[in-house]
């Protein structure tokens, strides 16, 4: 993070946000990045994702930050970032 005062970091259970594409993923994706606008100097979400849901959240505009998954209670995950300002 370039500025530790200017970002929200968030861990997810990405994985029970994203099942049966019934639009729990998308009204959690609105939800977090409306709550992060408003507040004062978040304006970069960080979103630790399970492996197999990385490509939801690169339909949102986030970005993987490693090539590399690591393991968070014995599942592969990657970190995401997205900047709201653009």
């Amino acid at each position: 993070m370039e500025d530790a005062t200017a970002s929200h970091f968030l861990l997810a259970d990405s994985a029970k946000i994203d099942a049966g594409g019934n639009g729990n993923g998308a009204g959690f994706i609105n939800a977090l990045e409306a709550w992060a606008l408003q507040q004062e100097g978040f304006y970069v979400v960080e979103l630790e994702a399970q492996v197999g849901t990385v490509g939801f959240y690169e339909r949102w505009g986030y970005t993987s930050q490693r090539s590399e998954p690591y393991l968070r209670e014995r599942t592969p995950h990657l970190l995401t970032k997205k900047d709201l300002r653009v």
